[in-house]
């Protein structure tokens, strides 16, 4: 194992699965919408899998809504650590990670959205954040649909520096059309505890976070040529089972 591979399988890993799920409430009714099966899995054993091929062994995993369905499923498992970093009430993504910030001792920690997936090699990642001294570096992924309002939309110069990120919109104002789109994985460097400690004990990365440190110049994309799907709407939770085919083992 050389020393780089070691770093990646060091990482410490948080995974966002605090949400209430509201946009697939219908369906779901009170099971985490991470927990939806998919060919008979939790979306989250996608998750987990997909971390262990990548060489990583454990993660911190950030619960709120029905967390004790969470935690039940997955605090005997033997083939992965699970630790658990539990919410009393809604954090927000950027709550969340403040509130497992006790559970982080490596200097780079990998974020996850608990509701979607994509084919992304960690090491890669992992050097590309470092080559660019990055903050924070979001992977993103080609937008092939300029009707596409339902995933943060992320704006790049030539360097791959992101310029602007404007998460979901709806309204019809919202002309603008971004070529990237998020795909719900970061890279984060632990100097970044230095923007929450002045944050409320509720706030986003999306809007509280990422703006401060784009503002710094020190945000970068990692652009993935592979597939992302996310579970976040009615029809996409409907269509996971063949979306998600590559996924599974």
């Amino acid at each position: 194992m050389s020393k780089f591979q070691k770093e990646i399988f060091d990482l410490d890993v948080l995974v966002l699965c605090g949400g209430l799920g509201t946009r697939v409430k219908d369906i779901l009714g009170n099971t985490p919408k991470s927990m939806a099966r998919i060919n008979e899995l939790p979306f989250l054993d996608l998750i987990i899998n997909q971390l262990k091929k990548n060489g990583i062994s454990k993660a911190i995993f950030c619960v709120g809504f029905e967390s004790k369905k969470i935690i039940e499923h997955y605090e005997s498992r033997k083939d992965f650590i699970c630790i658990f970093s539990k919410e009393d009430i809604p954090l927000g993504t950027g709550g969340a990670i403040k509130n497992a910030l006790k559970h982080i001792k490596t200097e780079s920690f990998i974020v996850l959205n608990g509701d979607s997936i994509c084919d992304i090699n960690f090491s890669f990642f992992h050097s590309y954040h470092l080559a660019k001294k990055a903050f924070i570096s979001i992977a993103v992924v080609e937008n092939l649909n300029s009707n596409n309002r339902d995933f943060g939309s992320i704006f790049l110069d030539d360097n791959s520096r992101i310029n602007s990120f404007h998460e979901k919109k709806k309204e019809e104002h919202f002309t603008c059309v971004a070529s990237y789109i998020n795909a719900g994985v970061y890279l984060f460097n632990k100097r970044i505890f230095n923007f929450f400690s002045h944050k409320n004990k509720s706030f986003s990365l999306e809007n509280d976070i990422f703006p401060e440190i784009i503002a710094k110049k020190n945000c970068f994309a990692f652009i993935l040529k592979g597939k992302f799907y996310d579970i976040g709407t009615k029809e996409r939770l409907a269509n996971a089972e063949k979306n998600l085919s590559i996924f599974f083992d």
